[in-house]
């Protein structure tokens, strides 16, 4: 699979405990993604420190005006250099991964605790969001024990994508909050999906992520560190917000996801 680029991540086996490591990712889309911005920003709630604006446990429903935005958002940063990101997935050498119905299919493997699947997150649903549709979305934080602590996020345990060409696999492995030392189970991989990070992420690193057999990635594009004091609603108004340090990172990650997925899609 050729030199590992070096990113952001988590060892599944902490799941047991909490222990971290880390990698970074057009015109703004006119009315329709002002309009959701001024949205997203009237939502918001005043700022407040992470302890404060996350807790650590439950999830909510998703808010359709943020959905809404982060669907309409375009495929990479506005302004100069927006095309030079060269972060995200590898190519990969193992057969094509495919659904039962013969679509093309990404596969992601993660956790609710894990700080670099949280800053991940928002480029991989923003990315998909550019072919499908989510409903039953969660809010979610990572863990207030770990790194990066209550890391503003989504999960996708428990939720639906729907697209005509694509599918897509998430395996959320554990929870966000300790319970005597550890995180709860949630979902496991199939031995078919074990025997693929088997080959690719030897050491379990989360998050993982396999487009359609072709491509790679293990770990964040970016650091966490850009998400920390921000709810949610913050995260996804300065991802809207051209020149800003989200705005950059995300769409330009979501902008390397988008083309392999749609390289994938070219190959079925």
């Amino acid at each position: 699979m050729g030199k590992k680029r070096k990113a952001g991540n988590r060892s599944a086996k902490q799941a047991a405990k909490g222990k971290p490591r880390w990698m970074w990712a057009g015109v703004l889309a006119p009315l329709v993604v002002i309009a959701a911005f001024l949205m997203v920003r009237w939502l918001a709630p005043p700022p407040s420190s992470p302890a404060g604006a996350h807790p650590a446990s439950g999830r909510t429903l998703v808010q359709p005006a943020i959905l809404n935005l982060l669907e309409r958002l375009p495929a990479g940063a506005s302004g100069s250099g927006a095309n030079s990101y060269r972060g995200g997935p590898l190519p990969a050498g193992g057969p094509p991964l495919v659904s039962r119905k013969g679509k093309p299919e990404v596969l992601y493997v993660g956790a609710e605790y894990c700080p670099y699947c949280a800053a991940e997150n928002w480029a991989l649903v923003t990315a998909l969001s550019h072919f499908g549709r989510f409903s039953r979305l969660h809010y979610i934080t990572s863990s207030m024990a770990d790194i990066y602590p209550g890391t503003a996020t989504f999960t996708f345990y428990g939720s639906k994508y729907q697209s005509a060409g694509i599918t897509f696999r998430a395996v959320e492995l554990a929870g966000n909050t300790l319970v005597n030392g550890r995180y709860p189970p949630l979902e496991s991989p199939s031995p078919q999906e074990k025997q693929i990070m088997a080959r690719y992420d030897p050491k379990g690193n989360i998050p993982f992520l396999d487009i359609g057999g072709r491509y790679v990635q293990v770990g964040s594009a970016y650091s966490p560190a850009l998400f920390q004091g921000l709810t949610q609603a913050h995260i996804a108004g300065r991802i809207a917000e051209k020149g800003t340090p989200l705005h950059k990172a995300v769409l330009n990650a979501a902008a390397v996801l988008i083309r392999d997925i749609d390289t994938v899609r070219g190959a079925k």
